[in-house]
């Protein structure tokens, strides 16, 4: 196996891992609304804390990893795990959301540095499918969240906490003894052939001028805005949606992971699709223009085996656009020299975004139950597709080393 690819399958891993503490809130939420009485703007309190620690630790983070991006993502690791333990020894909403604002920002440290390594590992020419796999890490891991969430919390909710918090530590110490940063840094030459000592840095001035003065940044950044308005509305609010109609946590689990392992097919064809075609980003416009339609069509469906297969469905046009916008176009933008910060600037905004859902969701279902919620999220779809679509004329360049 190349050594390369050995890279990618240690940052596939660890990344995946980092859903472990971030998306099982979710399936504890209604049995803390359960047992602990728990409000729904409780639950919108305390998941829009996180996201919005998030976004602002996604451009910190995101220029901070263009130089320590691995041992950046270790003290991620730990401190998110740290902080998830604890919540299962956590009663009180307002401390619960305090806790989960600080791990917010722990989590901010993953995905930029993961994306930084792997533009670091693999050439122009194999980052699409290079992205298509580590998309699929994000799903996976959520898919894998939300399975031992559900049967975890079936022995008591502490253990949706306590038991992802331990294996999260675990992954962590794997990453900070086997990761690595960049080829250069262990003796092998770049994959274009061009030698370095190091990962040099050009320096924050370099950085943040290739994130905030390139307006296709800005759009790729509004595209997400909008996008996770749907993705963190399903990955918040979908366990609760679908515990209303069935009250078992654990098939409530099996059910909801539908909606990232049909994700993670999305994420991978992308990444396939990208390898081929010039202009990507016109499929990505597509495949949003599919998920508005998806969104309307869900609340009228009336058996549950069409439900579930449109939820399929949801999450494929979801994730297959998501994975172009925060893993192959801050590379496309950013070069290998500024694809961390242009990430981080990227999903900054896609947490802005998820923010807004997490609150507003809970008040449209309040006021208008669950299909003024889809409504919400149509919208937030379409608003997508037509900022990904001033990218439409996009094309992949042969690029240079970096």
């Amino acid at each position: 196996m190349k050594v390369k690819n050995k890279q990618l399958a240690r940052q596939w891993i660890s990344y995946a891992t980092f859903y472990l503490c971030r998306v099982n809130f979710a399936i504890a939420a209604p049995v803390l609304m359960l047992l602990l009485g728990f409000s729904e703007l409780d639950i919108g309190m305390i998941s829009s804390g996180l996201l919005a620690a998030y976004a602002i630790g996604q451009f910190i983070n995101g220029q901070i990893n263009e130089k320590y991006a691995k041992k950046l993502m270790s003290v991620g690791m730990f401190g998110s795990a740290a902080m998830t333990f604890v919540m299962g020894f956590t009663f009180d909403p307002m401390i619960m959301a305090v806790l989960w604002i600080f791990n917010g920002y722990f989590q901010s440290t993953g995905w930029n540095a993961s994306t930084k390594i792997v533009a670091n590992w693999f050439g122009p020419n194999e980052r699409g499918k290079a992205c298509g796999i580590l998309g699929t890490s994000y799903q996976i891991g959520n898919v894998f969240s939300w399975l031992l969430a559900g049967y975890a919390v079936a022995l008591g909710w502490q253990w949706g906490f306590i038991i992802p918090a331990m294996l999260f530590a675990i992954s962590g110490i794997h990453w900070t003894l086997v990761g690595k940063q960049a080829p250069e840094e262990y003796i092998y030459e770049t994959i274009e052939g061009y030698s370095e000592t190091e990962d040099t840095h050009l320096g924050f001035k370099w950085t943040l001028k290739r994130t905030l003065l390139d307006w296709r940044v800005w759009a790729g950044a509004f595209a997400l805005f909008f996008l996770n308005i749907i993705r963190y509305g399903f990955l918040t609010w979908a366990p609760t949606m679908l515990f209303e109609l069935d009250p078992n946590i654990t098939s409530v689990a099996l059910k909801a992971i539908v909606f990232p392992l049909a994700g993670s097919v999305g994420g991978l064809t992308i990444g396939l699709i990208e390898q081929k075609i010039k202009n990507v980003t016109r499929v990505g416009v597509v495949f949003l223009l599919c998920l508005t339609g998806l969104m309307l069509l869900y609340p009228t469906l009336t058996t549950g085996a069409l439900a579930l297969a449109c939820l399929a469905g949801i999450g494929f046009f979801t994730y297959a656009p998501h994975v172009l916008v925060v893993t192959r176009l801050p590379m496309l933008l950013g070069t290998r020299k500024g694809t961390a910060s242009v990430t981080g600037f990227i999903d900054m905004m896609g947490y802005v975004g998820a923010t807004v859902t997490g609150i507003a969701t809970a008040i449209f279902t309040g006021v208008g139950g669950w299909n003024m919620a889809f409504a919400f999220w149509a919208v937030g779809a379409f608003a997508s597709a037509i900022a990904l679509a001033l990218l439409w004329n996009l094309k992949k360049k042969k690029e240079t080393y970096m």
